[in-house]
């Protein structure tokens, strides 16, 4: 376990993977911090039909919005961290990327 419990709960750390993170607990980040994104959970309700009979409808702006702001609160922190580590390009872009691809899908493509 490292050697800082930053969330009063033991984190696993392991050097070889140093781009593990510590997951927090859920009311560590309440609103209006932006990390409380991390736990959303779409509901019925934050979608906007495409019909007025429709059951299918695209994810309302304002929760759209919300979701973009993790990917750019994580895009900025992964360029701090590769300008320290001399612009390396590995999982954590991937994950990075892919966060950015599902956002998009959501705010963009039709679900039930």
């Amino acid at each position: 376990f490292r050697v800082i419990n930053c969330f009063q709960w033991p984190q696993l750390y392991c050097v070889k993977y140093e781009y593990a993170i510590c997951i927090p607990q859920q009311d560590t980040y309440p609103w209006p911090n932006p990390l409380h994104w991390a736990w959303y959970t779409p509901t019925a309700d934050d979608f906007q039909p495409l019909h007025d009979a429709s059951v299918v409808g695209t994810l309302k702006e304002e929760k759209a919005e919300g979701l973009k702001s993790l990917y750019k609160i994580a895009h900025t922190r992964v360029k701090k961290w590769q300008s320290n580590c001399g612009n390396k390009k590995d999982i954590v872009m991937k994950l990075v990327y892919g966060l950015r691809h599902d956002i998009m899908i959501l705010g963009h493509h039709p679900l039930t």
